[in-house]
């Protein structure tokens, strides 16, 4: 039986305080691409802050979210786009370990 788990469906990287402040960003997770249709609301670009009230400090702090979760429940995500700080709900989505 292959394990199934919850994700986010996107993927980037941590800005940590430095390199956010030489880009002009606040630090968190940079938003590279999405590969969920429920988190579309994010572009590339974006900067995720905070997943269901957790400051995102490490990628780690999204994988340990989305694994107390099951797939189709929701997350509150805080997130920066385009000099705003906004708040959605995005949907996990299922994946399939090899």
């Amino acid at each position: 039986e292959v394990p199934e788990r919850s994700v986010l469906g996107v993927s980037g990287f941590c800005l940590d305080q430095a390199t956010a402040k030489e880009f002009g960003l606040p630090a968190g997770f940079y938003v590279d691409s999405i590969r969920n249709e429920n988190a579309a609301f994010l572009q590339k670009g974006d900067v995720i802050l905070e997943i269901d009230g957790n400051a995102i400090d490490s990628p780690v702090v999204i994988k340990d979210t989305t694994l107390e979760k099951k797939p189709g429940d929701h997350v509150t995500l805080v997130f920066f786009s385009a000099k705003d700080r906004k708040t959605h709900e995005a949907r996990l989505i299922l994946i399939r370990a090899a």
